[in-house]
This record gives structure tokens, sequence and C-alpha cells, in this order.
């Protein structure tokens, strides 16, 4: 199973990216529905969560610390300090990411996990 864990961590801890602190998008795991390295689910929610990193860079204009490795995919997007326009576009790709995820985890049931904090 891929685990998507999003978490604000700062003083609003609410989910919305308007707080200050820091949003953490951890995706880590296998789907368990394939073959590895021939599993479309993996590669769809993993082609949906690197879209999110390169638009938060790319789009908002956003930096952020990545790491990746296999099976896992990790961001802290340093949100104090941002200018509202930028916020709003951070929430904006991850809302438009957990509506795409949100798709695969209702046509594939048990093979992705969606967790926000």
């Amino acid at each position: 199973m891929v685990r998507v864990v999003l978490e604000n961590r700062g003083p609003d801890s609410g989910r919305e990216a308007a707080g200050s602190g820091e949003l953490l998008l951890r995706v880590e795991g296998h789907s368990g529905a394939g073959v590895k390295g021939t599993d479309v689910v993996c590669a769809a929610i993993s082609a949906i969560a690197q879209t999110a990193v390169v638009g938060i860079t790319k789009v908002a204009g956003v930096q952020q610390d990545v790491i990746q490795g296999e099976g896992l995919l990790e961001t802290r997007i340093r949100l104090e300090g941002l200018p509202e326009s930028r916020r709003r576009s951070v929430e904006i790709i991850i809302d438009t990411m957990l509506a795409g995820l949100g798709e695969i985890e209702n046509e594939y049931p048990g093979s992705l996990e969606i967790i926000m904090r």
C-alpha cells in the first residue's frame, strides 16, 4: 500500500497551506497492484505526486527540500514569510494532487491511504 501523508507543522495546524510554519508531504510504499516496475497504480500515484512537487517549484515559485528514494518522495515546504499569492498557489496544487489521488483511492481500494494531519 502507498501511504500519502500531508502534515501542516506550525502554529496553524489546519490542512490549509495558508498557515505559517512548514507543510510536509510524504509518499511512501508500493501499491501492490502489480509486479514492481510494471505496477500502473503505483506509477499513477508517483506521477501525480511528482507533478505536484514540480508544480510547487516551477509554477508556484516556492522552494522546497525534496528527498527521493526507492518507494519514497518527501518534501518540506516552508510557508512562513511566503506572500499570500504563493501560499494560495501551493494550496491549489496540493488540492489538485489530492483530487487525483482520491480518484485512484476510489478506483483501486486498498492500494492507497491518504492521511492528513
